[in-house]
Formats: structure tokens, sequence, C-alpha cells
């Protein structure tokens, strides 16, 4: 990234102050020359090294052949700034970027939609919901009119979308896209593709909170059987279905069996080593959650608090699922009698 540096130091200090031009042939040649490095070295920066990419990419915005023949290169930073958690910085990245290529290749260019869609993910990630639906339906509406019901783009924008109405109570909405989205993947990918299963995921989520936990519950014992057969024990997939799993017998007033499957999970996950930390605290959440319902009150206070440990430093003091950790761990306090 050294080079790099260089390039993106001399970009700033040489170039931003002056007035900018379509035809600025110097300050084209130079982006020309680091762009395509910048592209290859994606997936390898940092926090700190992707401040130098935004800077050079402030440039290329200015300059409609760059923008033109670089498109691709604005998602692909776009992607980058949401792995690495810069969620108010890929919300101005992508508002900016998707205007700028509404401008230069047209609003029904499929990077310019796919632009919009991060502005989108950037306003859920954000917690602000209501303007992340407002935006993804607008989306996804024009979407299907200018690429048809078929195209992945569109079909993963209502992925997305339908993603976003379950966290906002809106299932039966949810319900009716996943089902349109999983018969077009299953045409396209086959049943056993990687976004036809995880669609298929989704749509038993649905069904689970529409109170239909049975059909829910073969939906996701075969994927698990799936997912148990082409992957480790210990990889995502396997143990994020066994926690719906685990969910759905929550549902059904089976505590015990609940509480012992997301112990095998969490179990599971220590041995991966992974740095999931917030599958981690949901797990300890349900567990809690299932101690309670058996009168297990201090061990579901301990379950709680562990679970709000995790929430408070990755999510903040003011994360719902924060607050609704406090909360439980509120009520149980006043249960057993706790003073305040």
């Amino acid at each position: 990234m050294k080079e790099e540096d260089r390039l993106a130091s001399f970009i700033t200090s040489e170039l931003r102050n002056q007035p900018l031009k379509n035809y600025n042939t110097r300050e084209i040649e130079i982006l020309e020359s680091i762009l395509p490095v910048m592209h290859a070295n994606m997936s390898k920066v940092s926090k700190s090294e992707i401040v130098h990419i935004l800077n050079i990419m402030d440039q290329t915005v200015n300059h409609r052949s760059l923008l033109s023949k670089y498109c691709k290169f604005h998602k692909n930073v776009a992607k980058t700034l949401r792995k690495l958690d810069m969620y108010e910085e890929l919300f101005t990245f992508s508002t900016k970027y998707h205007l700028a290529l509404k401008t230069s290749v047209g609003d029904k260019d499929v990077n310019t939609l796919v632009m919009k869609r991060y502005i989108g993910e950037s306003l859920k990630l954000l917690r602000r919901r209501e303007e992340a639906a407002t935006i993804y339906e607008e989306l996804y509406l024009f979407m299907r009119t200018v690429l048809g019901d078929s195209h992945e783009e569109i079909l993963e924008t209502g992925y997305r979308y339908s993603s976003l109405l379950l966290k906002l109570d809106r299932t039966q909405e949810a319900f009716e896209i996943l089902q349109k989205i999983y018969q077009e993947r299953v045409i396209i990918h086959g049943k056993d593709g990687k976004r036809a299963k995880e669609t298929l995921d989704l749509i038993a989520v649905s069904l689970r909170n529409l109170g239909k936990i049975g059909q829910a519950k073969i939906i996701h014992e075969e994927l698990l059987a799936f997912y148990s057969e082409h992957y480790e024990k210990t990889d995502r997939l396997v143990l994020s279905t066994k926690f719906n799993i685990a969910l759905g017998l929550y549902s059904e007033r089976k505590y015990a069996e609940a509480k012992n499957l997301l112990n095998e999970v969490m179990k599971a996950k220590f041995e991966n080593k992974s740095s999931d930390d917030i599958f981690a605290a949901k797990c300890m959440f349900w567990i809690a959650q299932s101690d309670k319902r058996t009168g297990e009150l201090k061990e579901a206070l301990e379950g709680f608090e562990s679970a709000l440990a995790i929430r408070r430093t990755v999510l903040g003091e003011m994360h719902p699922s924060t607050l609704g950790a406090l909360e439980m761990i509120s009520a149980i306090k006043v249960e057993l009698g706790i003073l305040f």
C-alpha cells in the first residue's frame, strides 16, 4: 500500500485544492495509474488505508470518463466500507456516488442501482430502518421495471428488503416477496444453490414469526441436514441454522431442548474461534431467556449480563439489542428482590 499512499498524498496535496476539470489530462493519468492497483488490493485494506482510497475516489467522481470506465470499483469500495463497519462513511460515499453515476451512466444502469442499494444498507446499519425501508421499496419496484424479476441484482435487493421488513415486524410482506425470490433463485441457481438456500432460511424465519412453527421447523431441519453434509460442524451456516431451530423450540415452549441446542452452538462457535461476538451474545440472550422461563433466575441474570457486556461494547449503549438485555436484567432483579 506504500505506492498507493504516495499517490494518494500527491493527489490530495497537489490537486485537491485546484479547480477540477472534466478533461484534466494529468489528473486522469494519475488516477488511471492508481485505480486498478487499488481495486486489486481492496480486500486487504484497513480503516486507515481506506481513508486514502476515499480521497482518491473523491477525485474520480469529478471525471465522467473515469466514472463510466471504473463504475464497478465504487461497488467494491462500498463493500469494503461495509466490511470495516464504517457505516457513516458508507452512507456518505454511496449517496455521493449514486448521484454521480446517475448523472454519468444513467439511473437505469445496474451500477447506479446497486449504489442506491448501498444507501439503503447504510441506513439500515445506522438503525434508520424506516428510511432504509423507503429506499429499498422504491429501489425494488424500480429495479423490477428496469431489470425484470429474474436478474440477480433485483433478487438480492428483494432479499435484503425482506430482511429489513422482518426487523420492522412487516412479516407478511417479507414472506410474499421471499417466495417470489426463492422461485427465481431455484431456477437460476438450482434448489441446492447457496442463494436459494439462504432465501429458504429467511422464508422459514418468516413462517416462524407468522406462528407457523411446524412448517418453519421442517424447513430448518432440511437445511441443517444439507449444511451438515456439505460444511464443517463449526461453519456459520450450520450454527445459524441450529440457532433458528433452537428459537423454534423456544416458541414451542420446549425450553430445556432450546437451551441444550444453544449451548451446543456456543461450544462449536468457541471451537471455531469465531470472532462473531454478536452471534455469541444472541445465543447467551436466548439461553438466559430459557433459564428465565424455567425459573432459573440467577442463571438467567448471569446470561443476560454476559450478553449485555458484549452488546454494550460492540453495538453501543442505545442499540435496541443492548436496551433489550438491560430491560430483562431489570425485570429479573425485581423478581429476585435485588435493589438497584
